[in-house]
Formats: structure tokens, C-alpha cells, sequence
């Protein structure tokens, strides 16, 4: 059984809400706390553990480790993740169309 129009419609805006939340949390730096999504130049990098960090912070001389693992940067450096600055790319457009950011 479907639920009613307007029940349903109200669970995908939920849902829609929290997806949103979701990414927007996953996209944030764990350094500079800045949105990776509202970056004029998305470049977004990761540690061996996939811990994601913004290359302005990566690249900064006083971040040597990861911030969730602490892995040594000096080490095993951080790579490039070409996909997740595509999603963060995706993401940003979306919002912009929606009025809800703008690219620092």
C-alpha cells in the first residue's frame, strides 16, 4: 500500500534534508572546518585511510598527520580524490540552483 501524495512527499523532503545534511558534514574539512564545496578551486585530498582534508590544509606546513588518524603526511603523502571533488562539485551546483550557497 503507497502512502498518501502528501505523506510521501513529506518523507522525501526528509529524507532529502538529511542526505543533504549528511554530505555537507562529510565535505567539511576537518582542519579549517570550511565547506570543501564552496571552495572556488575544489581540491580535495585523503590519507591512505581515505580521510578526507582540503588541500589548502593538506599543503600547509604545520598539518604533518591526518586529523582523524594521525598517519604522517611526511610519510605516505596525501592523494588527490578526484571522484569526491566531483561529488563536492555536483553538490555545490545543485545548492547554488537552489539559492541555498555561494562559492567562497
Amino acid at each position: 500500500m503507497r502512502p498518501p501524495a502528501k505523506e510521501a512527499e513529506a518523507t522525501s523532503t526528509e529524507e532529502d534534508l538529511t542526505l543533504v545534511s549528511t554530505l555537507a558534514d562529510l565535505l567539511e574539512c576537518p582542519v579549517c572546518m570550511e565547506d570543501m564545496s564552496r571552495l572556488r578551486r575544489i581540491k580535495i585530498l585523503a590519507c591512505s585511510n581515505d580521510h578526507w582534508i582540503c588541500a589548502g590544509c593538506a599543503e600547509h606546513s604545520q598539518v604533518s598527520t591526518c586529523p582523524i588518524c594521525r598517519e604522517d603526511f611526511r610519510q605516505n603523502p596525501p592523494r588527490r580524490c578526484l571522484n569526491t571533488e566531483k561529488i563536492a562539485r555536483s553538490f555545490a551546483k545543485a545548492r547554488a540552483e537552489q539559492g541555498q550557497i555561494s562559492v567562497v
